[in-house]
């Protein structure tokens, strides 16, 4: 290693360089310690007890049976349909025609309806002749 006057010396790029080949004859040296080859992984823990080995297929079993249609959501009737679709080339401005239909959406907008504000209103009444006063 160099004295720290010889350090005080060099700029920014012969420190960093000095270092990375101190750091390869550090890993050189390691690596012929363990003969050449990478260092064996440490063992794998085992699994809880709770976890459940894998099945494996049983000999008799057959691939699952397609049905004939899907169950999927099937999508609205539109009231409005959006096209967005560039009508020229945006590298050099010829007019595009034709297409495919490449991807579909459907947004449902649901519009806020107003409240609908009730008042129950409770009269008294009152009878003159019997002075009776019902509510």
């Amino acid at each position: 290693m160099l004295e720290r006057a010889a350090l005080e010396q060099l700029d920014r790029e012969a420190l960093v360089e000095l270092a990375l080949e101190a750091q390869v004859a550090a890993l050189a040296a390691r690596v012929e310690e363990l003969g050449g080859r990478p260092p064996a992984p440490p063992p794998a823990p085992a699994p809880p007890a709770f976890v459940k080995p894998a099945a494996s297929p049983k000999p008799g079993d057959r691939p699952r049976q397609r049905r004939p249609q899907g169950f999927a959501p099937r999508g609205e009737a539109p009231t409005r349909v959006v096209e967005h679709a560039v009508a020229a080339c945006p590298a050099c401005g010829a007019a595009l025609r034709w297409g495919e239909v490449v991807r579909r959406r459907q947004v449902l907008h649901v519009p806020p309806a107003p409240a609908d504000v009730v008042e129950h209103v409770v009269p008294r009444r009152v009878c003159h002749s019997s002075r009776y006063s019902a509510r």
